[in-house]
């Protein structure tokens, strides 16, 4: 080989080189060449993670042979429709966009599981209760003049007569859960008086339970003092509108208050302090987040979760058709609530718009909850020529 030949193959390479490595700089930080605009722009990364798992990914479009949790780098910046499928579930579909240098994260899409309700336990609707924590479901059987509380394990399926009340035609049955959802309160009202009977829902046994809250609440002319009694001290915590309220009870650090007349409920500090109550606002229905700081709630129409602890109010959505009730899918970022033919789905995710979905279809819907591990939702309602307590299967 000739030394000129030998130096143009050198300068060939060398220029070759000096062509590529840049380019497989660039390559290697994520750009590349975009047809669509006709420039070089820099990647972007989407993760994908979905409840349940090995979720189909599709991008604008095309299936791009990968089942989540799954990531895909060097992604064009801007608007892209990232659909999740699944063989038996709801689908999810989003667009959203990706920015160069940055990672657009789509966490844990929920996927239902397209099931028909079944029915655990005939029944009226007259009084009926699911137990958000202890996996227990009550309900009334009227035998002549006599009410019978029956309590269904959900769990294992038992059920258990735990108390017979006299009734009269006009006595309206209320359920309330006391210390942490392990007592059952039993309110009868007939002619404005209301008999109380108390069972502990571990043993089915009447209980006489009284709260051992510190917390006094003390009516005045215009208003409610609330305070803290520490042996003969009262500590003042705030000032209520004055009011006929009732102490509840909350997981997290702070004074929950229900005003009956009116359907508000109060959240007051429990140090108190210069600005003591964190929320005052009306609702119809509410429930905290298993062991967490966070309040769903409805207004009725409106569906607000506000965090005791960041102490912000977000509002899910506003509808026209009311909401009668609400409740946390443990785990999920969705939550759901009741109106009276259907109970829906939500989620967190505000990104393009928050995804609804029809989990159930029904009439007179009531009472609901899933149980603890979020895979299993139980209501009281009519699905079909079929009224009483039902189940549905949220995920297998």
């Amino acid at each position: 080989m000739s030394k000129r030949l030998r130096r143009f193959i050198f300068l060939a390479f060398s220029i070759v080189f000096l062509i590529l490595a840049p380019l497989i700089v660039l390559y290697t930080a994520g750009y590349r060449y975009n047809f669509g605009t006709g420039s070089i722009v820099q990647t972007g990364v989407l993760s994908l993670t979905s409840m349940p798992k090995s979720a189909r990914v599709s991008l604008d479009g095309k299936l791009l042979g990968s089942t989540t949790p799954t990531v895909f780098k060097n992604i064009f910046p801007g608007e892209h429709t990232i659909r999740l499928e699944k063989d038996g579930y709801t689908s999810w579909e989003k667009h959203l966009t990706v920015e160069s240098r940055q990672t657009t994260f789509v966490e844990n899409a929920v996927l239902f599981l397209h099931e028909t309700p079944t029915l655990i336990r005939e029944t009226t609707l007259t009084a009926v209760n699911v137990n958000p924590t202890r996996s227990k479901a009550v309900y009334t059987i009227t035998q002549g003049q006599w009410a019978e509380i029956w309590v269904h394990n959900l769990m294992i399926g038992t059920e258990s007569l735990v108390s017979r009340l006299p009734i009269k035609t006009n006595t309206q049955i209320q359920f309330h859960w006391l210390n942490n959802d392990t007592i059952l309160s039993i309110e009868a009202t007939n002619e404005e008086k209301l008999t109380s009977t108390q069972i502990d829902v571990t043993t089915n046994a009447p209980v006489d339970w009284e709260s051992d809250s510190n917390i006094v609440l003390t009516k005045r002319i215009d208003d409610v003092v609330v305070s803290r009694k520490q042996n003969e001290t009262d500590t003042i915590l705030a000032y209520l509108p004055y009011g006929d309220y009732q102490l509840l009870e909350t997981a997290v650090d702070v004074i929950f208050l229900k005003e009956k007349n009116n359907d508000r409920i109060v959240l007051v500090r429990s140090l108190g302090g210069d600005q003591p109550i964190l929320l005052n606002t009306h609702a119809t229905s509410w429930q905290w987040e298993p062991s967490g700081t966070r309040l769903l709630y409805s207004d009725g129409f409106d569906l607000h979760v506000f965090d005791a602890r960041s102490q912000t109010d977000e509002t899910l959505t506003r509808l026209s058709y009311a909401i009668t009730n609400v409740s946390w899918i443990p785990g999920l970022p969705v939550v759901l609530y009741a109106q009276n033919d259907a109970i829906y789905a939500i989620e967190f995710d505000h990104r393009d718009y928050r995804i609804v979905t029809e989990v159930v279809s029904g009439t007179n819907i009531q009472s609901f909850t899933t149980n603890s591990a979020g895979n299993t939702l139980y209501f009281f309602g009519t699905v079909g020529d079929k009224t009483g307590l039902f189940s549905r299967r949220l995920e297998k």
